[in-house]
């Protein structure tokens, strides 16, 4: 049944279809229905007709409301308008938002006939004037009439005529029209009713069809902004989004091809990042200054900017027309891409026809823009990132290399100290255990007493320098003093025992060091000392020698300076080679997180720093 909601219709009140109209499908009208007519306080001219044209107007309304377009409803509606004015031919023209026609329906007409007439109509004639005015037209005579323009070949003879305009709130939407009532009868007032009743149903069929389009196309148009905006937070290839937003700004639009420009590093110049539909290299591959063509005023504006034909509008500075002619580009929409200020590039949609770019065209645009923009931020953030990142995997390459290159190095000193440990063993503890062991045979061969105590007592001496041989060693590989008495103690010590071995004297100063350090910090001094002290002895040919230990708060200097012949100091890099000795301080000192200096001339001596943290944890 009908509900009470109306709306204005070729001058009529009719029931809203879209909202508010609801219809059964009786064998004929019910009481009910009857009293729900009264109820919408249909006009005159609808209360009027006969019930074979209200029930034609209710088919009408459920083909309307039945229906997603509007073809099928139109042509029940010219069907209708035919049969029950007793006309021969029908016709029903929709015009497009431009004023054209978009759609001709047609009754009474066979398919041959409608192939041999052409295409359709240009909108002359009566047809015309139905298309620029709001009145009916009656005509016993089509070709009596003023506005008539005669009929195209091979269409069939018509004689009278009756048109009504289709009007959507005071808008043309298009006209339906009879001609050739049965019996050669002129058109009466009662068939203009029921015509312009028919063109009201008529009038909602099209808007209604419009309505859902729209809705469609607006679902659609927001899916797919969902869709980029989620690939921009999910894609792994920002280039990838790039493409997908000018490919989908051509489906948005319907334009035949879109661009996407990105700003320079200098900031003076645009280049392609991303297009869709191009032909030309020329556009693929574009490059040109901020202040050309389009850009400059999509940049003054900083809005979206529409020029209808590229190739002769006179606001374009220096326009690309080079380029914009190989692709054969007319009408370009443009915008900005900004992104917290600052601009990134332009996003472009072209066709090659001359199009005009709607209000809705604009928005939708805009909108597409700014996704794009965020986009083109972070496709520069993932460069920028890859960058940095590539910068930091050959830092790490380089780090790696240097440290194998240390470690090898480390490893060729201990293998060093092994060979020395060795050596020492063999040529002094080993021999003078063998030599302990021939004795030993020789003093059982003595036949007298006092033979036998002289024998023992030297066994007694070479013992006990193989004694000391042997502690010795033991304190070079860790020194209990270092354990028992702290750094200061340890180093002391050793520089008495470097004294006696190179006759070198050694000038130890040391401050700071009332309390005990952190062990490995202390071992790791200990050892740095021990291995500059050992330098000096065997490759110094040095006077003197001085050791400074200075604590101060958070770190622990070791000095080792020497007044000997010195050397040249090579320039550290990842393939350079130390000697065992350095690379050794070095590592020990690295690996508690300090770092080792040398300086260091030709005859002019040399000088040691190490600086330790003192308050870090080992390895």
């Amino acid at each position: 049944m009908f509900i009470a909601s109306a709306k204005l219709y070729n001058g009529a009140v009719v029931p809203s279809v879209r909202l508010r109209l609801k219809f059964s499908q009786p064998a004929s009208y019910t009481a009910c229905e009857r009293q729900a007519m009264k109820e919408t306080k249909l006009p005159s001219p609808l209360a009027g007709l006969e019930p074979e044209a209200l029930r034609a107007l209710h088919e009408a309304a459920l083909a309307i409301v039945g229906s997603t377009g509007y073809d099928a409803p139109l042509q029940t509606i010219i069907d209708a308008a035919r049969r029950l004015a007793g006309a021969h031919y029908g016709a029903l023209a929709v015009l497009d938002e431009e004023g054209a026609i978009d759609q001709f329906l047609t009754s009474g007409l066979s398919l041959e006939d409608r192939d041999a007439i052409g295409g359709r109509p240009e909108g002359r004639g009566l047809l015309g004037l139905m298309l620029q005015g709001t009145e009916p037209v009656r005509a016993d005579r089509i070709d009596a009439h003023p506005a008539s323009s005669g009929f195209p070949p091979n269409h069939p003879p018509m004689t009278s005529f009756l048109g009504v305009p289709i009007t959507i709130d005071n808008r043309i939407a298009g006209s339906l029209y009879l001609t050739d009532k049965a019996g050669a009868l002129p058109f009466a007032e009662q068939d203009e009713q029921l015509l312009q009743a028919l063109a009201a149903y008529a009038s909602l069929a099209i808007e209604h069809s419009r309505l859902l389009h729209d809705e469609r196309e607006q679902v659609e148009q927001w899916h797919m902004l969902f869709d980029v905006g989620r690939e921009i937070t999910e894609a792994l290839r920002p280039e990838m989004v790039l493409q997908s937003i000018v490919t989908r700004t051509c489906r948005l639009l319907g334009t035949d091809m879109s661009l996407m420009t990105a700003l320079t590093d200098d900031g003076n110049h645009l280049r392609t990042v991303a297009s869709e539909g191009l032909k030309s290299e020329a556009m693929r591959s574009l490059y040109y200054r901020v202040d050309q063509g389009m850009a400059q005023q999509i940049l003054a504006r900083g809005s979206v900017f529409v020029v209808d034909d590229y190739q002769d509008d006179s606001r374009l500075s220096e326009p690309l027309n080079k380029a914009t002619g190989e692709e054969g580009i007319v009408s370009v929409i443009g915008a900005p891409l900004v992104a917290h200020g600052d601009l990134l590039g332009i996003l472009y949609a072209a066709n090659r026809t001359s199009t005009r770019f709607t209000e809705r065209d604009r928005e939708l645009f805009d909108a597409f823009a700014q996704l794009a923009a965020i986009a083109l931020e972070h496709s520069r953030l993932f460069a920028a990132t890859n960058d940095a990142l590539q910068v930091k995997v050959v830092e790490l390459e380089e780090a790696t290399g240097a440290l194998r290159h240390r470690s090898a190095q480390v490893l060729s000193a201990q293998e060093e100290e092994r060979r020395r440990l060795a050596r020492d063993l063999h040529d002094q503890t080993a021999g003078q255990l063998a030599t302990l062991r021939v004795r030993l045979r020789l003093v059982e061969k003595l036949g007298s007493v006092d033979k036998m105590r002289n024998g023992l007592a030297d066994l007694r001496e070479l013992a006990g320098q193989a004694l000391d041989d042997v502690r010795a060693m033991a304190a070079a590989l860790r020194p209990a003093v270092l354990d028992d008495l702290g750094l200061s103690t340890a180093v002391r010590w050793y520089s008495g025992q470097f004294t006696t071995q190179w006759g070198i004297p050694v000038e130890l100063m040391a401050s700071g060091l009332d309390g005990r350090l952190p062990a490995h910090v202390e071992l790791a001094a200990y050892r740095i000392a021990q291995e500059a002290l050992h330098n000096v002895g065997k490759h110094a040919e040095a006077g003197s020698v001085r050791v400074d230990l200075e604590h101060d708060g958070p770190t622990l200097t070791i000095r080792v300076a020497d007044d000997g012949r010195g050397f040249r100091v090579r320039k550290r890099s990842s393939t350079s080679t130390e000697g065992l000795g350095i690379a050794g301080m070095r590592e020990r000192a690295e690996l508690v997180g300090g770092e080792l200096r040398i300086d260091s001339r030709p005859g002019n001596g040399t000088i040691v720093v190490a600086v330790l943290p003192t308050e870090q944890e080992p390895g």
